[in-house]
């Protein structure tokens, strides 16, 4: 499963997906069965009813592509009274659903330069001298209110989840295409930068960052482990002669008093080997969220000195 919501990913895997009981028809016990499961399995919510009964209204008055030009009886013929939406009207909405992908209106007029909307909008004059703008026209209109208004709230919260972690909007002019082209400051670090986190080098730099950081773990659960073994192996003497003295002014311990030794395990082994599993998960998110190589570089400074 993608980033994107829930209820879009399983719109757009599969229509078999939806229609359990494979009848041709995708009802509101089907819708509630899938959701339950698909949230089970990947812990994120899914609005599937909702989604159902914004088609259903949509089927109702006649604005899908597959209820153009039939008059109301036989849309409430083909949905049983708008209570079953048909398979066949999904599979021919899917490609204007497929649009909803991009979670920004200010998308389409790049989608139209990648020549992705001459097959999901379907015009009077496909090729005529207008139709760029009139299909990138018909896609603002679904970015801005069929999209929201089929996936709802969640919908509307991953487009603000969006903007944010874009950056800003940046507009250029493709002279070839006469078509405005948009750019995201911060896609650069994530996709299309030579330095972006996807890149080859990029990646191969953060596992070596992540294998020194292992081993700087590794070194302090070696020392972590020596203390818990001498602990255990060190006898318990409520004596005064637990240190002994030798000629090159050295001292050896031989054996501790309960109290000194619980203090040590209570107050110095057990916090130590907590922090210690609890830093080394801690650390590798921390790497992980690296946005660039100064960060990375900063991070690692930062977590060499907790050690």
């Amino acid at each position: 499963v993608d980033c994107s919501p829930l209820s879009f990913t399983l719109m757009t895997m599969g229509l078999t997906i939806l229609d359990t009981n494979k009848d041709g028809f995708w009802d509101a016990h089907e819708a509630t069965q899938v959701m339950d499961e698909m949230e089970r399995k990947f812990g994120r919510e899914a609005n599937l009813p909702l989604v159902r009964s914004r088609l259903l209204g949509f089927a109702r008055r006649g604005e899908l592509v597959a209820t153009q030009g039939l008059d109301e009886g036989a849309r409430a013929h083909a949905t049983s009274k708008f209570t079953r939406f048909p398979m066949s009207y999904l599979e021919k909405e899917l490609p204007l659903i497929e649009l909803c992908a991009a979670e920004d209106e200010h998308m389409c007029s790049n989608l139209e330069a990648r020549h992705i909307l001459k097959n999901r909008i379907i015009l009077d004059d496909p090729d005529g001298p207008n139709a760029p703008d009139n299909r990138v026209e018909e896609c603002v209109n679904v970015q801005s209110a069929y999209c929201p208004h089929m996936f709802g709230e969640r919908y509307k919260y991953y487009i603000d989840k969006s903007a944010v972690l874009c950056g800003e909007r940046m507009s250029f002019w493709n002279r070839t295409q006469k078509l405005r082209t948009v750019f995201y400051t911060r896609s650069s670090r994530f996709a299309t930068g030579p330095d972006a986190v996807v890149t080859k080098p990029y990646m191969m730099f953060l596992y070596v960052i992540l294998l020194i950081w292992f081993a700087a773990m590794v070194q302090e659960f070696r020392e972590i482990l020596l203390w818990w073994m001498m602990m255990y192996k060190l006898p318990v003497e409520e004596t005064e002669h637990c240190l002994i003295s030798h000629e090159d002014h050295s001292f050896s311990l031989v054996a501790m008093p309960s109290v000194h030794k619980w203090m040590t395990i209570t107050l110095n082994l057990l916090p130590r080997s907590v922090i210690c599993i609890g830093l080394l998960f801690t650390g590798v998110r921390f790497l992980i969220r690296a946005e660039d190589y100064a960060d990375l570089i900063l991070n690692s400074v930062a977590l060499g000195f907790l050690i």
